[in-house]
C-alpha cells in the first residue's frame, strides 16, 4: 500500500507542476488538481481535515517548486517519500 500512497503523491506533485507552468504561461488550470489528498489521507487512516489537507497541499506545492531545476522522476520519487513520511508521523501521532 505504501508504494500505490507515493505513487498518489507523486501523481499530485507532477500535476502541480504542470498547472504552475500552465499560470506562469498565462493559462488558467486550477480546475486539474486531483484532489488525491483525501485517498490518500482515507489509506493512511489520517482524518481528513482542512488543516491536515491545507498542510499536504502546501507541501506538494512547496514540492513540485523544489522539483523545478531538476525535473528527473528520482527527484520526484525522494519528494514523495518525504511527504509520505511526514504523513506516517503525522498519523502514529493522532493514534
Amino acid at each position: 500500500m505504501k508504494e500505490n500512497i507515493i505513487h498518489l503523491i507523486q501523481d499530485d506533485i507532477k500535476i502541480s507542476k504542470l498547472i504552475s507552468n500552465l499560470q506562469n504561461l498565462g493559462i488558467s488550470a486550477c480546475n486539474y488538481y486531483l484532489n488525491n489528498s483525501r485517498v490518500i489521507f482515507n489509506l493512511m487512516g489520517i482524518p481528513i481535515e482542512e488543516e491536515t489537507q491545507d498542510l499536504y497541499h502546501r507541501m506538494i506545492e512547496l514540492g513540485s517548486d523544489a522539483g523545478e531545476s531538476n525535473s528527473s522522476s528520482k527527484n520526484v520519487e525522494e519528494l514523495a517519500e518525504d511527504i509520505y513520511s511526514f504523513l506516517k508521523i503525522t498519523e502514529m501521532k493522532l493514534k
